[in-house]
């Protein structure tokens, strides 16, 4: 077999791409979601200003959500705040996003602006922003580089000319959608600031924009205080929706992700599908909702499966040896988590049950922190988030597989 994709009949390798469809070409990639997208353009289309809480676990598809409903309008920003390296300079990213839109449609205008937004940065923060303009047209992020020196940012100085590049983006565009994207870099202690930077932009927005931010809110924080009636969260953001994973464990429908993208490549003729249905299982189980990994399992595969001249179809233990020998977030990184991976199998049970405590030899702490790793991993669940109280573990279907292949 000189290429894989050679004996399915493709002429080239179809685009499997794992990152958020944000380019036009790219929007054809789109799986799903259909509910969600209607979701969000009704909450988006009134004339009132709205605010917009989106959770969700990670790889879920959160950002490519809010790209495909809403990057086909001009007046669409995003900002991302992984790119910020302290807190308190994100103001600073924010207003740079709006900046490169005023750019698109007058760059002596952005100029001006810009000048300021250096000269009141660079004389408070000690961060000097580089002369030019990042690339990317609207949405994109300007560059910046650091200094180590840190005093506190003028903050009323940055949402002046964030308030002035916001009034000329929407003589342009007459509507704004700003979109805060990766903002779980700042929870924890950042939490109430978080809701407070968002407060402040969404107060100088226009009266028929909408504000989005994406949150992967592991711990269930934000959605709780969402729910309270007089919390930040819920007298900042309006809408809260949660992005769900698009199956649930062992329920993916991944021939029919992998033909909406091979139906990309250039095919001379009828392919075989690549992968048993067992297989298929554990991809799904594996990835458990992370679209992202869903794509890197099956591409990974695909490649292996051509360098070892595996004989088509891929099976179940081709596919997990590769998966679990390359990806560390389907392994078991210790003795003791395969030990109480393989406890829980046989007697899922309470966390304050002694026998349970003692199947370590050490104390409660390390048992609860060997637990939390395999929350983290997904190989484990507990029957309830709530403190203090008695708490069941059990092995999950994706705990069940690990241990099948490797540990038995």
């Amino acid at each position: 077999m000189k290429n894989w994709w050679e004996h399915y009949g493709f002429k080239k390798e179809p685009y499997l791409s794992p990152e958020p469809l944000i380019k036009k070409e790219e929007q054809s990639l789109f799986f799903g979601r259909e509910q969600d997208q209607r979701l969000l353009t009704s909450l988006s289309g009134g004339t009132s200003k709205t605010a917009i809480l989106l959770t969700g676990k990670p790889g879920v598809g959160k950002t490519t959500l809010v790209h495909k409903v809403f990057r086909k309008h001009k007046g669409f920003i995003t900002v991302n705040l992984s790119n910020v390296q302290q807190f308190e300079e994100a103001d600073i990213e924010i207003a740079e996003s709006f900046l490169l839109t005023v750019k698109n449609s007058s760059k002596a205008q952005a100029t001006k602006l810009r000048n300021r937004l250096i000269q009141n940065t660079s004389e408070t923060t000690g961060r000097n922003l580089q002369a030019n303009f990042a690339p990317g047209g609207v949405g994109g992020q300007a560059t910046s580089l650091y200094q180590t020196t840190m005093v506190p940012i003028r903050n009323i100085e940055i949402r002046d000319i964030t308030r002035e590049a916001i009034e000329y983006i929407q003589i342009k565009h007459k509507r704004i959608y700003l979109f805060i994207d990766d903002t779980d870099f700042f929870d924890g202690e950042y939490a109430d600031e978080l809701m407070h930077l968002c407060k402040r932009f969404k107060d100088i927005l226009p009266d028929n924009s909408v504000l989005m931010m994406a949150n992967r809110d592991n711990q269930d924080k934000l959605g709780s205080a969402y729910q309270r009636s007089r919390s930040l969260v819920r007298s900042t953001f309006r809408h809260h929706q949660v992005v769900d994973s698009l199956w649930e464990d062992g329920k993916a429908d991944i021939p029919t992700i992998m033909i909406s993208r091979m139906e990309r490549g250039e095919t001379s003729s009828k392919y075989e599908f690549p992968f048993t249905e067992s297989a298929c299982q554990a991809i799904d189980l594996l990835s458990s909702g992370n679209f992202k990994l869903l794509l890197q399992y099956i591409e990974h595969c695909l490649i292996y499966g051509e360098i070892t001249n595996q004989k088509p179809p891929l099976r179940k233990a081709f596919v997990m040896n590769q998966i679990a020998s390359h990806f560390s977030e389907a392994t078991i990184a210790s003795e003791d988590e395969k030990t109480i991976l393989n406890y829980l199998e046989v007697t899922p049970t309470y966390v304050r049950d002694s026998a349970f405590i003692g199947i370590l030899g050490r104390s409660r702490t390390i048992l609860q922190e060997v637990l939390s790793g395999l929350e983290r991993k997904g190989l484990v669940r507990r029957d309830t988030l709530k403190i203090g109280v008695k708490q069941k573990f059990y092995v999950t279907p994706k705990g069940g597989l690990i241990l099948e292949h490797n540990f038995k």
